[in-house]
C-alpha cells in the first residue's frame, strides 16, 4: 500500500515540479514519512484498545506554491512517543553540519534500533528539506498517544 501511494504522489508531482532537486527531495522525505508511519504504528492487542483504530494512519499532501507539505498521523504507545519527542527535539536542535556529523557518526556506528534499523529516517528529513521537524503528540489515554509529524519541502 506504501509504494502504491508513493507511485502516486511521484506522478502528481512529476506533472507539477520541474526542478530535479526538489523532486529528490519531495521522493526521499516522504518515502522517509511514510516509512516511519508504518514503523511508529501502536501494535496494541489490548483490551478496550481497537485494534484497527490503533494501527491506522492519515496521509495529507498540500501542494503550495513555495512549498510541499506532508503530514502523517498515527496512534503510537506513550513509550514510543516520549522516545519520539526527545529524538525530535535533539535533532531539531542542531544545524546542517551537525546533522550531517550525527547522521554519518549513526552510520559508522550502525546502531541499530527495535526496528532493525539505523533511526536515520528523521535525521535524513531534517536534511533533506533543511527545516526544522514540526509534530505534536496528542494524549488519548495512559497507553495511546496520537502523533502528528509535518514536514515542508521548499519549492
Amino acid at each position: 500500500m506504501i509504494m502504491s501511494i508513493i507511485e502516486i504522489l511521484e506522478n502528481r508531482v512529476e506533472e507539477l515540479e520541474s526542478d530535479k532537486i526538489i523532486k529528490r527531495k519531495f521522493y526521499g522525505a516522504t518515502t522517509e514519512s511514510l516509512q516511519n508511519l508504518v514503523h511508529h504504528m501502536a501494535d496494541f492487542k489490548e483490551e478496550g484498545v481497537d485494534f484497527i483504530e490503533a494501527n491506522s494512519g492519515t496521509i495529507l499532501v498540500s501542494i503550495r506554491k513555495n512549498y510541499f507539505k506532508l503530514i502523517t498521523g498515527n496512534y503510537i504507545s506513550s513509550e514510543k512517543a516520549i522516545k519520539l519527542e526527545n529524538k525530535i527535539g535533539l535533532i531539531n536542535s542542531l544545524n546542517s553540519f551537525q546533522l550531517k556529523e550525527l547522521y554519518r557518526r549513526i552510520l559508522a556506528d550502525t546502531i541499530m534500533n527495535d526496528n532493525g534499523n539505523a533511526g536515520l529516517g528523521l535525521i535524513d528529513i531534517a536534511r533533506k528539506t533543511g527545516q526544522k521537524i514540526k509534530y505534536n503528540v496528542s494524549k488519548v489515554d495512559e497507553s495511546l498517544n496520537y502523533f502528528n509529524f509535518e514536514i515542508r519541502i521548499p519549492r
